[in-house]
């Protein structure tokens, strides 16, 4: 799948697409928002822009997977986000 093919089932309210960097500041909102509101957080840090930029460059560097959920009407509105950094495998 190259950056412009999308995941998408036409019956799903959404699709999953590869992330790209103007998602980020959508992604930033919804992760910190995540860490505030959650009863449990492994994470109890806000992640700021800066460090989510050098994760996904860091990630995408590694050829792992950096996924967003979107508004299949809109694919720029993010509705959620997946991506996880090489050494976290175990």
């Amino acid at each position: 799948m190259d950056s412009s093919e999308e995941i998408n089932n036409t019956d799903a309210p959404f699709i999953i697409r590869k992330g790209n960097l103007s998602d980020l500041k959508q992604i930033t909102e919804i992760y910190n928002h995540w860490i505030a509101t959650a009863p449990v957080a492994l994470i109890e840090n806000p992640m700021s822009i800066t460090d989510l930029t050098y994760a996904y460059h860091k990630v995408r560097s590694a050829g792992s997977a950096f996924l967003v959920v979107c508004n299949p009407d809109n694919p720029a509105e993010v509705y959620g986000f997946h991506f996880c950094l090489p050494e976290l495998f175990r």
